[in-house]
């Protein structure tokens, strides 16, 4: 006989489908300017394929972070969604722990995010890749990429095909250095190409050029 499977995962996410949170680990809400919230979904999923599953609380310890829709039960198998908004009133880099207390065991994780005074500073490209491994233009930069985290860039060959796709660019772990992650994967030649960036939320799209010089 099989025994029945008791638990949650916490998910950093709309749904299922997610990034599965780990205790105490830290999730970057954003940074955003005076005036402008940050709100980002999270979900409850009960593993338990019999018994419902009851939440008493969500809590956050800094009330600059606002815990948001909880639900007191969630259903066997089901999965519900909650809120955490950053009250973006007063700069400055922000931290809380997110208290999860349920029916089966409690969860902690952390949130962070940051405040600033004014706009967010512009994109700053620089549209020459040239994959040599010499440390100069080895991948596609991108500087202040770090202030939109929920970019998505884009990398069209001069036919108008798409041939890279990315959400949240980072000039990091995820670099564009030449090569296509769409279309087979494969490298992509010297030559002239096109790019998009959407910030994210509301801050709008840029687009451009690019040579790659192999």
């Amino acid at each position: 006989m099989t025994g029945q499977v008791e638990g949650l995962n916490i998910i950093d996410g709309e749904d299922t489908n997610g990034n599965v949170l780990i205790s105490d680990q830290q999730v970057h809400l954003g940074t955003t300017t005076l005036g402008n919230n940050i709100k980002k979904t999270f979900v409850i999923h009960n593993l338990s394929a019999s018994n419902e599953l009851t939440v008493n609380s969500i809590e956050s310890d800094n009330p600059v972070f606002e815990v948001e829709n909880v639900s007191t039960t969630v259903a066997a198998s089901g999965f519900v969604q909650f809120n955490i908004t950053l009250v973006a009133f007063t700069p400055g880099t922000y931290e809380a722990n997110i208290s999860v207390s349920n029916s089966v065991n409690d969860f902690v994780f952390l949130v962070t995010g940051e405040v600033l005074e004014s706009e967010l500073p512009e994109l700053k490209v620089f549209n020459v890749v040239t994959p040599n491994g010499d440390g100069v233009h080895d991948y596609f930069k991108v500087g202040n990429i770090e202030f939109y985290p929920d970019n998505i860039t884009v990398i069209y060959n001069r036919w108008g095909d798409k041939v890279f796709e990315t959400s949240g660019y980072d000039n990091l772990n995820n670099t564009f250095i030449g090569n296509a992650n769409l279309r087979g994967g494969k490298e992509l030649e010297t030559g002239n190409y096109f790019y998009t960036i959407d910030k994210g939320e509301d801050y709008g799209k840029i687009s451009g050029y690019l040579f790659i010089k192999r």
